[in-house]
């Protein structure tokens, strides 16, 4: 076994010039850390932002799909109405053949009903959905808030003076 080439090595001690650049690189590593977490972090809010537009934007369509739906389900419904109250007035004169030949176009109108209802509910559900992206996004945008505001990782404390020993007291090193 052969001696160590520096006295400053022996028993795993560090080289005397890595005391000193050690903190340094530390401080160095620390910024390049919450650098690279915050530009981390702006994408992310950027990103956030451009899902939450589109998530936006999905919801205005799908809420004027819905009100188109309605609108359209309301006027099968005042067709309807007109219909029935028609063969309401055929039944009363007496007049069955009229009743036949529109129970076709009722039970058409019918059909149209149920379809446009369908159609109502599938956009609300997308409604729904869509709102509830939108809802998730803002919770994300809420969490990235949080960890922004919260202190980003604590940089290494400054290092301690080693501990002066007997010569650096008595020559004042």
């Amino acid at each position: 076994m052969g001696r160590p080439s520096k006295p400053t090595q022996r028993n795993g001690a560090e080289p005397a010039g890595a005391e000193a650049e050690s903190p340094e690189k530390a401080l160095q590593t620390a910024r390049a850390e919450a650098m690279r977490a915050q530009r981390d972090l702006e994408n992310a809010r950027l990103e956030i932002a451009e899902q939450k537009r589109r998530s936006s934007q999905q919801a205005l369509v799908a809420a004027e799909a819905i009100k188109e739906a309605r609108s359209e389900r309301d006027k099968l419904r005042v067709q309807l109405d007109a219909l029935r109250g028609e063969v309401q007035r055929e039944k009363k004169r007496g007049r069955a053949g009229y009743e036949e030949e529109h129970a076709v176009e009722l039970e058409e109108l019918r059909e149209k009903l149920i379809a446009a209802e369908e159609n109502e509910r599938a956009l609300e559900r997308r409604l729904a959905e869509a709102q509830g992206r939108e809802r998730a996004l803002q919770a994300r945008v809420a969490a990235s808030e949080e960890a922004k505001k919260a202190p980003a990782a604590a940089a290494p404390p400054p290092p301690a003076e080693p501990e002066r020993g007997f010569f650096s007291k008595l020559f004042g090193r």
